[in-house]
């Protein structure tokens, strides 16, 4: 059924107890049209200490290629899993390449409200990964869609 929908949510994060249901009611305003929906959120980094809100833009193409700027816990339709393709697992950013995949063919909402904690903690792959194999990664990451959009 390609009515389903998904909230993908990274193992150390924290939604919100309305999380879910905003972001159903967003997705719910146009079915056939949204594929994504995301939110603001709180970012915790327990490696440094410290809290913020993380304020995220409106969806731009243009700005979701330039950097991964969508929260990691986000909202997916089957619809777009489906047009995207599957996950690239070889990948260091599975999910921002999917991403970038799936803006090409579905609507992204944004909820320009905190409803989600990222947790920054010294076991994941925010901290894990060097800078280097992440500016790598990601500038792969956006030559293959930027081709893929010229093709």
């Amino acid at each position: 059924n390609q009515s389903d929908a998904y909230l993908f949510v990274d193992g150390d994060d924290i939604i919100s107890p309305t999380k879910v249901s905003r972001c159903v009611k967003k997705w719910l305003e146009d079915v056939e049209a949204i594929g994504i929906v995301y939110s603001n959120q709180l970012v915790e980094n327990q490696v440094e200490r410290y809290e913020a809100p993380m304020y995220i833009q409106p969806f731009s193409r243009k700005l979701l290629e330039s950097y991964d700027y969508i929260e990691p816990n986000y909202l997916i339709t089957k619809k777009a899993l489906y047009l995207a393709g599957q996950f690239e697992e070889q990948i260091l950013f599975p999910d921002y390449d999917m991403q970038l995949r799936a803006s090409e063919k579905v609507v992204f909402v944004h909820i320009p409200e905190i409803l989600s904690t990222h947790r920054i903690t010294p076991y994941g792959m925010t901290v894990k990964t060097k800078d280097a194999d992440r500016k790598r990664s990601y500038e792969a990451t956006i030559k293959r869609a930027l081709a893929r959009r010229e093709a």
